[in-house]
This record gives C-alpha cells, structure tokens and sequence, in this order.
C-alpha cells in the first residue's frame, strides 16, 4: 500500500500566500529602514550644517569689510550688515507602499520614496541709525589697544592703523577720511613705531593698565615703560628725541589729553570710520580708473604718486585685477574688477583679521536690538 504525501488544496493559492507574506516582510524591512534613516537624520546634520553655514558667514563677513574698504577709497557709501540669526528647517519624509493582484494574478508592485526639503531662514540687522554713527566716529579706546598690545599684537600695528598722533607726530590725519590730495605727514611717526616694534620684540617695552588710587582720580592709567640698555641705547635715544622725553624718565603715561608734562606722551586715536578710511588708501585701483579721475591721486614730496602701501609701512595692501584671482584670501567684485587680499601676503591678513577685531569691539550692536530684515530663503 503505497502513502501519498499531503498536498495543499490549492497550490496557486498556497503560491500567492507565500508571495504576500514575502512582500509584506519586504515592506516592513523597508519601512524600518526608512523610519530608522528618518529618525537618525536630525543628529547626522548637526555637524556639516554647522560648520558650513559658519564658513559661509565668515566669508560673507570677510567679503562685506573688504568691498567697503574699496567703496572708502572710491568715495563710495560704505553699508553694513550683521547676520543676526541662522534658523534652518529641515524635512524628510518616507513612504513605501506594496500591492499584490487577485489568486489569479501574481504580480507584486512595491515603492518606496523619501522627500527632503530645507528651510533656512536667515536674519540681517542693518548698522546705521545714530548711535551707530557715534560708534563708528568715536576713537578707539586706548585701553582696547594697550590690552591688543598686551596680548601680543604688534604696536606698530597698532599705532599706524589706530593712532593719528603722538605728541607732536602726526600719522597722515587726513587719511581718515577721503584720500587727500597733498602730501601728508607721517615719516617721523612712522620711524617711532618701528623702533617701539623693536623695542617690543626686545621685551623693552612694559604695556600695562593700572587704576588710580585717589578718590578723585579714578580713570584708567596707561604707563609705557623702557628699560634700555647698551644695546638699545641709540634706539631709546632717538624715540625720546622724536616724541620730545625727558632723558631722565624711563615710565611715562599715555594720555589722551594734550599736555606738555615731562611724564604724560599724548596720544589720539583715530575712529573705527577713520581707520578704515586710513586703510583704505592702500586699496590699488586700476590705472584705468586712475586716468579716468574716480579715485583721487595723492602727490608725494617728490611730484610723484604718493605710495600709499609704503606709508603704512607694508602691513596693508589691497590688490586690482579685470580677471579672478587665481589665490585670494578674500577676495570681492566691485566697478567690474575684482579686488583681493593675496592668500600669501601675511601682512595684510593679520591687519586685516586686527581690524576686524577691532571693528567687533568698537561698532557691535547695543544689546536688545531687533532685526530690521529677516529672507526666508527656502521656496
């Protein structure tokens, strides 16, 4: 007698069962898959949505100092704006579906989807109205460039860009505003701030804030303070011959005062406007636009063209060209040429980062200030 092995009553049937159960498997796997990629995405753009929106502002910030610099030099309107806040909304989606035909059919469809979308909107504050104008024509505090000194910034750096005079010096005063057309004065105060630099790298010279003691004299004190020796005798000896010392002090204090006291050097400071003026000489336009009169030509002692990066001792210099720079730090479209920084002119990247500081320090916002300008630039 011979046993036959059960068979289902229906094999097409049993065929389409096991198709729908080896779909809906599918479905679900794809639907972890999708929900665990949708739920782990939030975290996953943290860090590149981060870090690029932040090289994106710096090189906005970059570019916006520098194109006003070329604005100051054409006599162009310089305009400002500060990105208050950066909120982005991102959206994905996922969907999968599946569909399986009738006993008699055994075709099986399945999709599965995934719609992503950004939102960012961005926040510009404009920097104008009055007080914004008082901060940009307000000098510098001596107390931000002694604490720049004190951290190691050069004082040479320091007192070309920020300092119109010394004593008696005077730093080319009238380039901070329109670029003169006459020679100005500025050699001998240029010499005292290479040899102050000398001094500095030295460790001669002693930078530091001290608060009076008297009740009736309670502003902040600044002393500079030589302590020469043989070496440096001759250099020490002709900054007190160009600023008019006394040969037996070694500590004097700086003061924004005029004043003729043996102790006291009077110093006065350019504004953040001034200095950006000031540095805006030495933006180089194309002698097209030389010859066609939209910058104004500074004569030197000798007739010729003043140098304008000479005068501010090499630490500045803002290049010209019709064509993209091959190698810029920054670099900007202005008057259908570009205008950069070289990435290799160390000089002029470290004024420029020194201004940017400064102008943070001098020109930021009161706090409790709202934006004027919010883009949503998502469509």
């Amino acid at each position: 007698m011979q046993h036959s092995q059960p068979r289902p009553d229906n094999p097409v049937r049993f065929t389409i069962a096991f198709t729908r159960l080896t779909t809906l498997l599918s479905v679900a796997a794809l639907l972890a898959s999708t929900t665990a990629c949708v739920t782990n995405f939030g975290p996953r753009m943290v860090q590149p949505a981060r870090f690029n929106y932040n090289q994106a502002i710096a090189n906005s910030h970059d570019q916006q100092l520098l194109l006003n610099l070329v604005r100051l030099r054409y006599r162009d309107t310089p305009v400002f704006l500060s990105v208050g806040s950066v909120l982005t909304q991102y959206t994905i989606e996922g969907s999968a579906a599946a569909s399986v035909s009738d006993f008699r059919d055994t075709v099986v469809d399945v999709g599965a989807g995934i719609a992503y979308s950004e939102k960012p909107t961005i926040t510009y504050t404009p920097l104008q109205g009055e007080q914004f104008a008082r901060r940009m024509l307000t000098p510098v505090a001596p107390e931000a460039l002694i604490l720049l000194a004190q951290s190691g910034w050069s004082i040479e750096r320091l007192a070309l860009c920020c300092v119109e005079q010394m004593n008696t010096l005077r730093n080319a005063p009238s380039a901070s505003g329109p670029t003169p057309d006459y020679t100005p004065r500025y050699a001998e105060f240029k010499r005292v701030a290479r040899l102050l630099r000398e001094l500095q790298i030295a460790g001669m010279i002693d930078l530091r804030l001290e608060d009076a003691a008297a009740e009736d004299d309670r502003q902040t004190r600044l002393f500079m303070q030589t302590r020469p020796n043989t070496t440096w005798r001759d250099k020490v000896t002709e900054i007190r011959s160009l600023l008019g010392l006394p040969e037996d002090r070694s500590e004097f204090r700086l003061t924004s005062r005029l004043t003729g006291a043996d102790d006291e050097i009077s110093i006065r400071t350019r504004s953040i406007y001034g200095t950006l003026s000031y540095l805006s000489q030495a933006v180089v336009p194309p002698d097209s636009h030389k010859a066609a009169g939209k910058v104004t030509r500074t004569p030197g002692a000798d007739g010729s063209e003043l140098n304008w990066t000479d005068v501010l001792g090499g630490i500045f210099k803002v290049h010209s060209s019709a064509r993209p720079p091959n190698d810029a730090f920054v670099a900007v479209r202005y008057r259908d040429h570009w205008f950069f920084i070289a990435d290799d002119d160390l000089q002029s990247k470290t004024t420029f980062n020194m201004v940017t500081l400064i102008f943070a320090l001098q020109a930021t916002p009161a706090s409790g200030a709202g934006p004027l300008l919010t883009v949503n630039t998502g469509r």
